[in-house]
């Protein structure tokens, strides 16, 4: 019992590691940009209180974007309060002029053409759920955050390490009384 317990929270500790390092530190490190989704708008593939990680977009690459690519926009070019993110179903190019026409995967209708401008980014991938972490940050001061996240997680290293010396130096590996196998059977050598 006392194994699986040892076991379950070493795989909730690296999820939680996992989890951290891909909504906080992955896309802040390669330029990306992390946004909660607050709509059931894209519910299927992507659902309320998800983190979606957002690549930013040059003006140059936001003219090469496919039919079925998941973009952030303003839905309205003037207003850039207001990012939706939705899946382009529709890309009209008539002469030197690009629309892309965008609809939530949920969403019965589609939005309204939008031009290569109003785009801020392609979404690359999500992490479920995260984005409510990261609201219930936004009061608070995302440095100190980071930094008792990055002290705990550095304790528990030091904890799981020192932890480990000392059963080691205490004589050996610890026996696991509660597994099956953990009889010592003492062979004389003669058998």
């Amino acid at each position: 019992m006392r194994r699986i317990s040892k076991i379950l929270y070493t795989l909730i500790m690296t999820a939680l590691i996992v989890v951290i390092l891909a909504a906080a530190l992955i896309p802040r490190v390669l330029g990306l940009v992390p946004l909660t989704l607050v709509s059931g708008s894209m519910e299927g593939k992507y659902s309320t209180g998800d983190l979606l990680v957002v690549n930013p977009l040059e003006d140059a690459e936001k003219e090469t974007l496919h039919v079925g690519d998941v973009v952030s926009f303003y839905p309205t070019p003037n207003d850039i309060s207001n990012l939706t993110s939705h899946r382009i179903i529709d890309v009209t190019t008539t002469g030197d002029d690009i629309l892309y026409t965008t609809k939530g995967d949920a969403t019965d209708s589609a939005d309204k053409p939008i031009k290569p401008v109003q785009v801020a980014g392609k979404v690359l991938y999500h992490v479920p759920f995260a984005g409510y972490a990261v609201q219930a940050t936004d009061d608070l001061d995302r440095t100190l955050v980071s930094q008792v996240i990055g002290v705990g997680l550095i304790a528990f290293a030091a904890f799981s390490t020192c932890s480990a010396f000392f059963r080691r130096k205490k004589g050996g590996a610890e026996v696991d009384t509660d597994a099956p196998d953990a009889e010592v059977n003492a062979m004389s050598p003669s058998e």
